[in-house]
């Protein structure tokens, strides 16, 4: 349905959300499709988008800039066409532009 991949933690209400490089948060906001969600940039066209983030999570906004492995929200579930799949994170990765399989980046 997306480009891509679904995590769910242990205990999604307690499953916190750190970003996943250095980076300067380019979009933080709400929106119907994703839910609750984040957009970092980490320079040359490498960016992470973490979605459906429960709704007043969010400890960043616009401007700030981000360290490798900062909490950046928790899981939930947000956006309105995943609502029925409970609580849970969209990671997505974009690499020189281009949309990467975000699987390769997780141990």
């Amino acid at each position: 349905m997306h480009n891509g991949i679904d995590l769910v933690g242990e205990n999604s209400t307690l499953d916190y959300i750190i970003a996943f490089d250095d980076g300067v948060v380019k979009i933080s906001k709400y929106s119907l499709t994703a839910g609750e969600y984040i957009q970092i940039d980490h320079g040359s066209g490498n960016y992470t988008r973490y979605l459906h983030l429960k709704k007043g999570s969010r400890t960043v906004k616009a401007g700030d800039k981000v360290a490798l492995g900062q909490t950046i929200g928790t899981v939930g579930s947000t956006a309105l066409m995943e609502s029925a799949l409970g609580e849970h994170i969209c990671f997505r990765v974009t690499c020189d532009g281009e949309i990467v399989d975000p699987a390769e980046f997780l141990n």
